[in-house]
């Protein structure tokens, strides 16, 4: 069956559920698109063959198979052999996002979840017939929105990469995940880059700098007087990145009390400032990022398991620097090259000695750490060669800090906390400065291990 509607733009929707159809069918027909409507996997396809349709939403269950979304994944499939060019959009509830994930791999560009609210939907469709029709917004692989901080010749970090592409253009939250000093914060402006919201902000929470008394007030903005201190209204990071993205870094800092008031918002979409009345809308896309085991900090009862299952729909790991090997000296040049003009030096290369030694080393400061060897040595360069003594690194020394490493994260924090400690004479403030964390977040790590303050160390 076709509605009427002014826009030559044809939409097909393919649901068992007639009132799901109509439903669907009412709303784009308001927004001037052609709608389609097929019962099945089957009637879809034969209206395709005789149709030019622009884009195919489709439920993932059907009447034969209600659960586990494989006749809907065999329609992707299908859609993506034989009309590659065909924009698809999958429907799921909640529950079976990970049925939708799996679309997205083999070919769907984003999902909708059941319930829907209208302006969401209508969002979602918008965008997708939108980058369809720019080529300058198409992806995989435009070149022109390729951060010129991103190198990539390795076969671990171009995986990312194509993981990065895959997912930028849906609305789905990414949790980035690695270890300190990956480019955890670089790949989430980079996904915002390649998304259909580049033209919207890019905000972004370092949650472990965050006061815990300041989470709602940080995150939802609050109006004067509601709170001492509160000497005018502000506006919350969720408002400012509007219908962009918002970036949450050092995730796992956040009290389980904050936890919950995250978890609400991203549950219902709507929040209030503190000290408000009136209920905002989150249009925003979430990415978040962690170099904590979000599982183990499930098991020990410092993380929500059902808001990390929110924030993880697409989990990308970010691999050590040691563990993308050919990345190591593209990068070295990369940053010798930005940092040589940035000090009046930009003739300087690197001696193939000094090759030697950066892949010799094992980075456990990851590509932060070369960076900032790289500026020293660009700093203290007598000569237009940086030769393998200028990079002041001690190769078996490296290894013997990741074998230490193998010492249960756990008991190296608490060691670290316990000598801050000791070095600030017991003084929270400076010792929160000194580990780089904020005094909740330090009040937190103490209860966590357990440590005795004392007035005296």
């Amino acid at each position: 069956m076709k509605s009427q509607g002014s826009s030559n733009r044809n939409i097909l929707v393919v649901d068992d559920q007639v009132d799901i159809r109509t439903t669907i069918q009412f709303l784009l027909n308001n927004k001037g698109f052609n709608v389609w409507e097929a019962e099945s996997p089957e009637h879809a396809k034969s209206i395709i063959q005789t149709v030019a349709i622009d884009m195919v939403i489709t439920d993932m269950n059907f009447q034969k198979d209600t659960t586990s979304g494989k006749e809907g994944l065999e329609f992707v499939a299908y859609l993506k052999q034989h009309h590659p060019k065909l924009t698809v959009l999958v429907m799921t509830a909640w529950s079976t996002v990970s049925i939708a994930v799996q679309a997205m791999q083999l070919g769907a560009r984003d999902f909708i979840e059941k319930p829907w609210e209208n302006s969401d939907f209508f969002e979602i469709v918008e965008r997708q017939i939108n980058i369809a029709e720019s080529p300058a917004l198409a992806l995989p692989g435009n070149e022109s929105l390729i951060s010129s901080e991103i190198i990539a010749e390795s076969d671990s970090f171009n995986r990312v990469l194509e993981n990065v592409k895959k997912v930028a253009m849906s609305h789905a939250s990414v949790l980035l995940t690695g270890e300190n000093g990956t480019g955890k914060s670089l790949l989430a402006h980079y996904i915002h880059q390649c998304s259909g919201r580049n033209n919207a902000p890019f905000v972004t929470v370092n949650l472990g700098a965050v006061p815990e008394q300041l989470f709602e007030s940080e995150l939802f903005g609050h109006k004067r007087g509601a709170f001492t201190g509160a000497i005018e209204d502000r506006q919350g990071r969720v408002s400012l990145a509007g219908k962009g993205s918002l970036f949450l870094d050092e995730l796992a800092t956040t009290s389980m009390a904050n936890q919950a008031k995250l978890l609400r918002v991203l549950e219902t979409k709507e929040f209030e400032a503190v000290g408000g009345t009136s209920t905002e809308f989150m249009g925003c896309r979430l990415i978040s990022a962690t170099n904590a085991n979000l599982v183990e900090e499930i098991k020990a009862q410092n993380f929500r398991e059902d808001l990390y299952y929110r924030l993880n729909t697409i989990e990308i790991n970010i691999p050590a620097l040691r563990e993308r090997a050919e990345d190591i000296v593209p990068l070295a040049h990369h940053y010798l090259q930005k940092i040589g003009v940035e000090y009046g030096k930009p003739e300087l290369t690197l001696s193939a000695n000094a090759k030697d030694k950066l892949l010799a080393y094992q980075w456990p400061g990851n590509t932060r750490e070369l960076k900032h060897v790289i500026e020293r040595a660009v700093i203290f360069s007598d000569t237009a060669t940086i030769e393998s003594n200028d990079l002041a690194l001690n190769a078996e020394s490296s290894k013997q800090v990741i074998r230490n490493q193998i010492e249960p994260l756990a008991k190296v924090e608490e060691a670290l906390i316990i000598q801050a400690l000791k070095q600030s004479n017991g003084n929270i403030n400076v010792s929160a400065e000194m580990l780089g964390i904020s005094r909740s977040a330090l009040y937190r790590r103490i209860e966590k291990h357990g440590v005795k303050l004392k007035n005296s160390y």
